[in-house]
């Protein structure tokens, strides 16, 4: 699942309710991976059994900071931008994928724009590169640097491996207009506590 189908999901109370309510969460957790998301996943699985569904998002969204937190490290690592872009690369989107469910678990929650402005804003700017530091920047920059093949040895590779296994590549420019309009989306949307509260009771 790709952020272009979380925009449905977020425009209304119901569609966030569904979202974490029908399964569609664990989907979107199982095509990123990872530790702290499995972790994520399986307590998710749970919000149909639970008896506070609310506190069950609560603790996903805790596993989904982590995880966040862990793939900054990654990003900010001078190794991973040096010796694989297109990891790098990846890793990027991954991120950019989980501040949006951040941002659906917040909706979910009933807590205000600010915050979730605050994750938007932050998956932005790792959008537009701004987590690369200065190292980063000047490793690649480099004369004579071996770094800037990376990039199209990465691709040219990870085609074939598309090929292969049938995952087609996002481009960067899909990347972009996805985030750009699920952002779009759920700031607009107007959902409250109450609203997804009635939603739970209702079951």
């Amino acid at each position: 699942m790709d952020i272009a189908s979380l925009i449905s999901y977020a425009k209304t109370a119901q569609g966030i309710y569904n979202f974490f309510a029908k399964d569609s969460i664990t989907e979107a957790l199982e095509s990123i991976g990872g530790v702290h998301l499995d972790a994520a996943k399986n307590t998710i699985n749970k919000i149909n059994f639970a008896s506070n569904p609310m506190e069950a998002v609560n603790r996903t969204l805790g596993h989904l900071e982590d995880t966040q937190a862990a793939y900054m490290r990654i990003l900010k690592s001078n190794t991973i931008l040096v010796r694989n872009w297109y990891k790098h690369k990846k890793i990027q989107i991954e991120y950019i994928n989980v501040c949006c469910l951040i941002a659906m678990c917040h909706k979910f929650l009933g807590d205000g724009d600010q915050v979730i402005n605050l994750i938007l804003n932050d998956a932005q700017n790792v959008l537009d590169g701004k987590h690369i530091t200065s190292i980063q920047k000047a490793l690649w920059n480099a004369p004579g640097s071996s770094i800037n093949p990376v990039p199209i040895v990465n691709f040219i590779s990870d085609r074939v491996t598309a090929t292969i296994t049938g995952k087609r590549i996002i481009p960067d420019s899909e990347v972009i207009k996805n985030f750009q309009a699920f952002s779009r989306t759920i700031r607009r949307s107007y959902i409250t506590k109450s609203q997804i509260q009635l939603l739970i009771d209702q079951g």
